[in-house]
């Protein structure tokens, strides 16, 4: 043999590399078919592959074998013009009208090749992992690569954990071969047969308990084993041993098997128990993978838990006891086998499936989502993240028949569930495809980009780009990457009894302070419409006339936080309180409250089960000369004081002179009158509202504004999901 070359075909030297397909282009009944293999080894699902590309030479199609490791090719013949590629560079691969690989590893590096390598397959045989993660694999099967699987349990899983459909096309079976014959009378013993594999999940050692269990029911036994190996130790000295086997011996040796017995704890499909079915032989399987597709319990054979070897024991036993039973099941196992189809009808059904699926027919189908829900927007994610790769290559055209689909999915979605936050809850996809999109059409007006800063502003060069299309320059930016909670932040009143110098009532400027708070009938009515979780803050919310009143009726679904000072006694209202509440409480040593009213409403609410609490203080230069023993009072009684960074760090704040950024939050921000800002300054100030709580349902969570007071900002307005690119002094106001 020819020493492996990356690149080179064998034998069939002089290939020449042809232009990239187009993708709807008529080859007639002739395809070019690439089958791509990384096993190194001569198992069951390598010889598959390899058995079905012969097939597809003997119909006239143009087939490669492309494999990663040097193989040994000793088994089987490879009628298919060989191509070595370790590393499957696009330039080693042919191109051609469809490639398959066989092993989920592959399906990753089969979705980065060129489009002119073909439509693009991935052929489940198994949900392999005993060879990686279970996370591993669905995360490669969403790749964007059609899937064709050998089983329903794997037709399931893609289904289940991907949302994408699966084809499914079994192994079939040379029926020329693997046909019944005469099988030695059922009354002189039973013939059982079996496979020798030392793999762990075959667990042979079962299959050989179960012979002698059968054997200690005083039934006379005959065992039958082959394998790719020599004759193991392990294997009683009456048995029979076929190495390696011609598939004419092998036809053989299942000719006299009344039983063919499989214990394996995980199996793909499994193709000797099928071709043993053709032979006239019953099945006893355990009852696992795709076994269930052929060996039907009591219809064509038995099913068995795994490790059960008394059932599996005394299901021959029965057989051996009962001929006419016996005979029933060996005719419905030969007729189901029959039914799943040979080998040239299913290779057949395969070159169907892949003109299918070219052109843009082909992507329709990677779309026909089963399902719409996480799984599915991961799958987005894989396809997405396979574009990008694509588009750095500058397959435009490639890429954008990816990314076009994905924006079209989200916005159907949009229309479909009438939810305003429908981009918002999956802007990580919809606005990746939408920088994608910008990338593929070059595409620099203010609308496109302004979009794509709305729905993924942290991708690298959104907030530049943008800056550019409003003439202007980025001349510094801040990006805070937590995410949005998605609970309504709630100011009941704007009154505090504290006057720290580090809180947005004293630092900001011109604060509006003359609004009237809302009764707690309007504020219950308007959240238990939205159905959203709430945080009220302030200001002090122990002094909105009304809060006990809200709490109670509030739908108990709705989880609810309040951040409070606890610096007057509200041991009294705490009682009152009948709901799950989650306090987040603040100590503000520069003001000196009074610690044993603070403790005693710390005690109030560890006291009440329904209640939750952390205690933080600021470690602002003000608070820092008494910090250190306040901290050792409450830390003698019981209560842990976490220290937070003092917010007047962030650039956005106390500035002399405000400047103009793009903005862009992710909040709900609301004023004592249900008024929506975009910010805590812009609250406070009463300035640029957007809508009100109590007139209608809220509209999207993103904010996103051109501002000219960066500089004017709250402390805590740098807090949460939030974008800003600072402009250069020319900006327009």
């Amino acid at each position: 043999m020819s020493a492996d070359v990356p690149g080179q075909v064998m034998p069939g030297i002089g290939m020449t590399r042809r232009a990239p397909l187009a993708p709807d282009r008529n080859r007639g009944s002739s395809m070019r078919i690439n089958f791509l293999n990384d096993g190194h080894r001569n198992c069951g699902g390598c010889l598959q592959l390899i058995k079905y590309a012969n097939l597809l030479c003997d119909m006239g199609h143009e087939v490669f074998l492309t494999y990663t490791h040097s193989f040994s090719f000793d088994l089987i013949e490879v009628k298919a013009e060989r191509v070595y590629s370790p590393e499957l560079r696009g330039s080693e691969v042919p191109d051609c009208d469809a490639v398959i690989c066989s092993s989920w590893s592959m399906a990753r590096k089969l979705a980065d090749l060129p489009p002119s390598k073909g439509a693009k397959f991935a052929y489940l045989q198994d949900f392999e992992n005993w060879s990686g993660t279970s996370e591993g694999i669905i995360g490669n099967w969403r790749q964007p690569v059609h899937l064709i699987a050998v089983a329903r349990y794997l037709v399931d899983a893609a289904r289940n954990h991907a949302s994408k459909k699966a084809a499914r096309i079994p192994y079939g079976i040379d029926f020329d071969i693997f046909r019944p014959g005469n099988k030695p009378p059922l009354g002189e013993g039973v013939v059982i047969g079996g496979l020798y594999n030392t793999m762990p999940r075959k667990r042979f050692a079962d299959l050989l308990a179960v012979v002698e269990a059968v054997r200690g029911k005083d039934v006379p036994v005959k065992l039958e084993i082959f394998g790719a190996a020599e004759r193991p130790a392990i294997l009683p000295e009456d048995a029979g041993y076929l190495s390696y086997p011609s598939r004419e011996a092998l036809r053989e040796m299942m000719t006299r098997c009344h039983v063919w017995l499989a214990m394996s704890e995980q199996e793909g499909l499994h193709i000797p128990p099928m071709e043993a079915m053709a032979c006239g032989a019953v099945p006893v399987c355990t009852d696992i993978g795709g076994m269930r597709d052929y060996c039907l319990d009591r219809e064509t054979g038995y099913r068995v838990d795994v490790g059960d070897i008394d059932t599996a024991a005394g299901r021959i036993a029965g057989l051996y006891r009962d001929p006419v039973l016996w005979q029933g099941l060996s005719g419905a196992a030969v007729d189901h086998i029959r039914a799943m189809g040979s080998d040239r009808e299913n290779a057949a059904r395969m070159v169907e499936h892949f003109a299918a699926c070219q052109g843009l027919a082909g992507v329709d189908r990677l779309f026909d989502f089963t399902a719409v829900n996480h799984n599915t927007h991961a799958t987005l994610t894989e396809y997405l993240a396979s574009a990008e790769k694509q588009l750095d290559r500058d397959e435009k055209a490639y890429a954008d028949s990816l990314v076009q689909p994905v924006i079209d999915f989200y916005e159907e979605q949009a229309v479909n569930a009438d939810h305003p936050n429908v981009f918002s809850r999956f802007q990580d996809n919809y606005g990746l495809a939408l920088c994608l999109q910008n990338r593929i059409y070059g595409e620099t007006r203010q609308g496109f980009l302004q979009r794509a800063f709305r729905y993924a502003p942290a991708r690298p060069g959104v907030v530049g780009e943008l800056a550019r299309a409003k003439g202007c320059e980025l001349v510094d930016s801040y990006q805070n990457p937590a995410r949005f909670d998605g609970k309504l932040r709630i100011y009941l009143t704007l009154a505090c009894n504290l006057h720290c110098e580090y809180c947005v009532n004293e630092k900001t400027r011109n604060v509006e302070r003359g609004r009237t708070p809302a009764p707690p009938e309007q504020w219950i009515e308007a959240l238990n419409r939205e159905q959203r979780h709430v945080v009220f803050t302030g200001g002090e919310p122990f002094l909105y006339k009304g809060l006990e009143k809200v709490l109670t009726g509030l739908d108990p679904f709705i989880a609810v936080s309040i951040y409070t000072n606890l610096s007057f006694d509200l041991r009294e209202v705490l009682a009152k309180v009948n709901r799950e509440v989650r306090f987040f409480v603040s100590w503000h040593a520069h003001q000196k409250p009074d610690r044993e009213v603070f403790l005693a409403n710390i005690r109030s609410i560890q006291a009440n089960p329904l209640f939750s609490l952390t205690v933080h203080a600021i470690d602002a230069h003000e608070n820092q000369h008494l910090l250190e023993a306040d901290l050792a009072y409450f830390r003698e009684n019981g209560v842990d004081i976490e220290l937070d960074v003092d917010q007047r760090d962030f650039g956005g704040c106390l500035q002399d002179q405000p400047r103009t950024a793009l903005c862009r939050r992710k909040i709900f921000l609301f004023d004592p009158e249900g008024t929506r800002y975009q910010c805590v300054s812009r609250l406070m100030r009463a300035d640029r509202p957007m809508e009100n709580l109590f007139s209608r349902s809220l509209a999207e969570d993103i904010c996103v504004d051109t501002c000219p007071d960066y500089g004017l900002c709250a402390p805590c307005d740098g807090l949460g999901e939030t974008v800003m690119g600072v402009l250069d002094h020319d900006a327009p106001r």
